[in-house]
């Protein structure tokens, strides 16, 4: 990713899609889009390319790195993890999603850990 990706359009493979088990783990709204039109396509953002250089910045033998995304509901945090892990996924990373809560129509929280192997 680098700054001549922001607002393009990416596609994610169906088969991609269910191999990270997005279909229930996307935002509702996102995940009924998704459902409809039966493909996964979604806008790159500068939160997405900062997280991912930040998560490259980090050699292998420094010790967890630990990243917070905030702001106000509806602001797309969701979606910068998702195509964060996505990106990393792509690059050979091991990708470790636990569930912190209920999937709902409104939230659905996770802790991930990324490893690059």
């Amino acid at each position: 990713l680098s700054s001549a990706d922001f607002g393009k359009l990416y596609q994610v493979s169906n088969e991609d899609i269910d191999t990270l088990y997005y279909r229930n783990m996307l935002p509702p709204k996102f995940r009924k889009q998704v459902d409809t039109l039966d493909e996964c396509v979604w806008l790159y953002r500068r939160p997405t390319l900062e997280a991912t250089n930040c998560l490259k910045a980090v050699g292998v033998n420094v010790p967890n790195l630990r990243m917070v995304l905030w702001g106000r509901w509806g602001t797309g945090k969701s979606m910068t993890v998702f195509q964060t892990i996505y990106y990393v996924w792509k690059q050979g990373w091991i990708v470790l999603t636990i569930p912190n809560g209920e999937f709902s129509e409104k939230t659905w929280s996770c802790i991930t850990f990324l490893e690059r192997i």
